[in-house]
């Protein structure tokens, strides 16, 4: 997976679901986020979004590889 800071968060999630195919979201949510205060700016009341591709990827790797998530912050 990856994780992102993103500036308009629904212009994010929908970059993401139309161009990349991310298009289930797994959690949404804001909140002021323990697991983040050893991050610089952690602090605070924030959105963070996990989407997660709907399809099994394909290819010769994609069984190495997995599923893929992002994070979006």
């Amino acid at each position: 997976g990856a994780f992102m800071g993103v500036s308009d968060m629904d212009r994010a999630i929908k970059f993401y679901a139309e161009i990349l195919g991310y298009q289930t979201v797994v959690y949404d949510q804001t909140e002021d986020f323990a697991d983040m205060h050893g991050v610089d700016g952690g602090f605070g009341r924030y959105r963070r979004v996990l989407l997660r591709h709907p399809e099994k990827r394909k290819g010769p790797f994609s069984p190495l590889l997995g599923d893929t998530e992002l994070e979006l912050v």
